[in-house]
C-alpha cells in the first residue's frame, strides 16, 4: 500500500509590517511567514524511497484606503526540490495550473532539479457601508464551515489532504452581502474559472432557538 509521509514545520514570521497615519489609524499591513515540508513516498520500508521538500512563503498586504474600502493581495511563493522534481516537466506544469478566471501562477524558474512558482490567491477590494457589504476579485467564500468536507463550499473547494496551505484556495468572483440582524445575512455570489464556467448561488442564514439555519439555492 503506498504510503506518504509529511512533515510540516513552521520556521519563522517573516515580519508583521504596519504603517500608521497622523490619526494614529492603521492603512497598510504587510506581515507574511516562512515553511518547510518533508515529504516521503514508499510502498513499503525495504523499497526505494521517493523524496521531495518544499519551501513555502507567504505574503499578505492589505491597504485601508478608508474606513469604507480596504484593497488586499495575498500570494505565496513555493521552492520545490525532490525526486518528483527530476522525473519530468507535468509536475511543474500541473503547480503552475491556475483554475481561475484570470491566470495568476508562474514558475518563476523551472530547472530539472527545482522550480519556483509564484500564485497570487488573493485580489479583492472591499467596500462596506452600514450593514451592506461588496467584495470583487479572488476571494475566499466560506458557507459553512466543517473539519473534513463542507457541501456549501461550491465556490472554493479543497483537497483535505492538502494540510500545507492554511489558508485555502480562492475564487474569482463578486460577493454581495446584506447584514438585516446581529446574526442574519443575505448574500449572493457568482464566480468564474478558466473554462469560462459560471456559479451562481444565494444563500440566507439566520440564528433562531439556538440553530442555525442555512437556505441555499
Amino acid at each position: 500500500m503506498l504510503k506518504v509521509l509529511k512533515i510540516s514545520v513552521v520556521l519563522f514570521f517573516l515580519f508583521d509590517c504596519k504603517i500608521y497615519s497622523q490619526e494614529n489609524e492603521k492603512i497598510v499591513s504587510l506581515n507574511g511567514y516562512v515553511s518547510t515540508m518533508q515529504s516521503v513516498i514508499f510502498d513499503s520500508l525495504s523499497g526505494p524511497f521517493v523524496i521531495d521538500n518544499l519551501i513555502h512563503n507567504r505574503l499578505n498586504f492589505k491597504a485601508y484606503i478608508n474606513s469604507n474600502i480596504t484593497f488586499a493581495t495575498e500570494l505565496r511563493n513555493r521552492l520545490f526540490i525532490g525526486d518528483m522534481v527530476r522525473s519530468g516537466p507535468t509536475y511543474s506544469d500541473m503547480i503552475a495550473s491556475d483554475e481561475g478566471f484570470i491566470d495568476m501562477s508562474w514558475n518563476l524558474m523551472n530547472e530539472p532539479s527545482f522550480f519556483l512558482n509564484t500564485t497570487i490567491d488573493r485580489l479583492w477590494v472591499d467596500f462596506n457601508y452600514d450593514k451592506f457589504q461588496a467584495r470583487i476579485g479572488r476571494q475566499r467564500i466560506n458557507w459553512g464551515q466543517t473539519l473534513v468536507w463542507n457541501p456549501n463550499d461550491i465556490f472554493n473547494a479543497y483537497s483535505f489532504f492538502e494540510f500545507d496551505y492554511i489558508e485555502r484556495p480562492g475564487s474569482d468572483a463578486i460577493r454581495l452581502q446584506y447584514f438585516p440582524g446581529f446574526s442574519s445575512a443575505v448574500e449572493i455570489a457568482v464566480k468564474a474559472d478558466y473554462e469560462d464556467r459560471v456559479t451562481a448561488a444565494a444563500l440566507y442564514r439566520f440564528n433562531k432557538w439556538g440553530y442555525y439555519f442555512h437556505f441555499l439555492s
